[in-house]
């Protein structure tokens, strides 16, 4: 009958016997197993037995339920061996079926009674730990004790490592520390050649202690691993008929070996193989079993850890994609975890809200974000909300039919149903007005709306993106934003740093855009001065990419020679002091500072409004804007 062991925490000891139906176990007195402890919901999980099968369901529990250290979302066939935790206790699973009665090992539990721990190979199965026997002798219990110690932590160190090279590394100390062998190796088969490789080599004897080729392989042996799943011991090589025809085998003069299966969750990921020179009496069952449960627990970990790398590689390529396709260069730590999270969004259907300055690129990032996501081949729309009429806001968003106003005379389709299936844009949120903004929170929750003037519900499929350079929280206090919104709109967000807070990136920069300018005009800038880039690192950029993308096309197209030196660069970057005062002076918000700075640049151009405009890095219809907004007059 399959059993539940408590090797660790408050009941270490206890075993309980898994009848047919169902058993609950948690911290509620009703559950058929009871565990004390806070950390355990009242009904944290359920096993299901029909037959000889066993099915882990948690019970939506507070703290989650591990199964061979992965968290249970999902229904899971037991198979002996696997490890439970819950809160404090760690479970084994036992399948008493496979049990072998000739080779006992105890426990002594927390109560008065003695149970016996058995540990026992099945062909085709890994090794699997059992507590079914009374009055087992102290020297047992001990040797018991001893073997779930070092288990337990072995399996802590194992899943610990994330590096494939370490892991190898640390599971062979573990083995060598259970068994006294001479030489180990964990091989893989190369998918490409079929041939075994070996992948992590110790040796005690003399030679090279991690030379592959010291190690002696028998290759029939490891395909009968890898392909029934069987754990092979040989305790006398010189008597055993499998190894007559394995010359290297017979050249090392090996006379003890164990070949092990190391298990991932779908398939056998490699072999497990120690010998020694001598015939070892230590090569037993026992020992064959007791490797076997560590090998059990190093294939998944295994498993974990080339899953961990193949998405390190993705995540890498997926990076290196977004800078070829979208232009966003910049290799600064701030700009790394902007990739990493666009790399991390796009293959989702999430709302994302991107935060920045003007100029940092957020259209960028939402092209990004939609171009390497499921709706790739499907439309993108942007909208610059800021520059909508306020009267025909609604009408561009959702569409308008014919007649719903006196200019209405044909049917217009909105942004929405233009996107329909792909993604929209939406820039410059916070200019929404309130009642749009009521609106497009009802499209958010519901995905339908209706055309102005229209009585027809149109369904719609849209990933939202969002920008804004507003402070959101701000504009949430003083009313002029829906709070309800802004929840719906920031499930992601991404801020954008301004490039006074990744001056490292200048240098990447200047060389992209250099190189872009030098093909379009025909130009032939090869090199950047140090002192033109100290200039450019000096100089805040409050017009962030924008400015200095202007800044090197004016000097791309007025400079002359190979180099890009200072005095191509326009001259309010030479004073590098924009944000500077020449006293202390009283803190400002950020709109008077922006107003402040709108007013040197005039001052400086002549209130050449082009000029100003380019200067700050911005159109010239945003410029008369802001000038309008902040009461800005010669």
């Amino acid at each position: 009958m399959p059993e539940l062991v408590i090797v660790e925490g408050p009941h270490r000891g206890r075993h309980f016997k898994i009848p047919q139906g169902e058993i609950l176990v948690g911290r509620d007195v009703a559950n058929q197993l009871q565990l004390v402890d806070e950390k355990v919901s009242r009904q944290h999980f359920r096993i299901v037995r029909e037959g000889e099968k066993c099915t882990i369901i948690d019970l939506n529990s507070r703290n989650g339920t591990f199964v061979n250290g992965i968290p249970l979302k999902h229904p899971k066939e037991l198979r002996s061996g696997d490890e439970i935790v819950v809160g404090d206790s760690v479970i084994l699973f036992s399948d008493e079926s496979t049990s072998h009665p000739e080779e006992e090992i105890s426990l002594v539990p927390q109560e008065e009674t003695r149970i016996t721990r058995e540990i026992v190979l099945q062909q085709g199965e890994p090794e699997f730990l059992h507590l079914n026997h009374p009055d087992l002798s102290p020297q047992a219990l001990i040797r018991a004790n001893e073997y779930l110690s070092t288990l337990y932590e072995a399996s802590r160190a194992i899943n610990s490592i994330r590096e494939l090279p370490k892991l190898l590394d640390r599971i062979l100390d573990l083995v060598f520390e259970i068994v006294e062998a001479d030489r180990g190796a964990i091989i893989f088969i190369n998918p490409t050649t079929k041939e075994l490789v070996p992948k992590a080599v110790r040796n005690r004897v003399a030679g090279d202690p991690n030379d592959p080729s010291d190690v002696a392989i028998s290759r029939s042996i490891v395909r009968q691993v890898l392909e029934k799943g069987d754990a092979v011991l040989c305790s006398d090589i010189s008597q055993d008929p499998r190894f007559r025809n394995e010359e290297s085998v017979i050249a090392h003069k090996i006379r003890s070996a164990i070949y092990l299966p190391l298990r991932g969750r779908e398939e056998i990921l490699g072999v497990l193989l120690v010998d020694s020179l001598r015939s070892r009496q230590d090569f037993d069952q026992e020992k064959l079993r007791f490797l076997s449960a560590i090998g059990n627990i190093a294939g998944i970990a295994i498993e974990n850890s080339r899953f961990h790398e193949d998405l390190q590689r993705e995540n890498a390529d997926l990076k290196n994609a977004l800078i070829l396709k979208h232009q966003i260069v910049g290799k600064s730590a701030a700009m790394e975890k902007v990739l990493d999270m666009i790399a991390r969004v796009a293959p989702t259907d999430s709302t994302v809200l991107i935060r920045g300055e003007s100029g940092t690129g957020k259209e960028l990032v939402a092209k990004a974000i939609h171009y390497n996501s499921l709706r790739k081949d499907k439309v993108w729309v942007g909208v610059n909300c800021a520059a909508l009429s306020p009267g025909l806001v609604e009408s561009e968003l959702f569409g308008h039919e014919r007649g719903a106003f006196t200019t209405a005379v044909h049917r217009n389709i909105g942004r929405f149903e233009q996107a329909n299936g792909g993604t929209l844009f939406l820039d410059e949120i916070g200019e929404l007005s309130p009642d749009i903004q009521v609106k497009l929170l009802r499209v958010l929750e519901e995905r339908e709306f209706q055309r102005v003037g229209g009585s027809k519900t149109i369904k719609c499929n849209v990933r939202l993106v969002t920008a804004t350079n507003r402070n959101l929280e701000e504009a949430v206090k003083k009313g002029e934003f829906r709070e309800d919104l802004y929840y719906r709109l920031q499930v992601i967000q991404i801020s954008l740093p301004p490039i006074r807070e990744r001056v490292e990136d200048i240098p990447i920069l200047t060389k992209y855009f250099l190189s872009k300018f030098n093909k379009e005009i025909g130009r032939t800038f090869k090199k950047v001065s140090a002192e033109a880039i100290e200039l450019m690192k000096r100089y805040p950029w409050p017009g962030n990419i924008r400015e200095l993308r202007n800044a090197l096309e004016r000097a791309v197209v007025l400079g002359s020679g190979d180099t890009l030196l200072p005095e191509h660069l326009p001259i309010n970057i030479h004073r590098g002091d924009v944000f500077q005062t020449k006293e202390p002076s009283k803190p400002m918000s950020l709109k008077e500072m922006e107003k402040k700075h709108i007013i040197e640049v005039l001052n400086y151009t002549k209130w050449n409004k082009k000029s100003a405009a380019q200067i700050l890095g911005i159109d010239r219809s945003t410029l008369y804007e802001k000038l309008k907004v902040y009461d800005i007059r010669p």
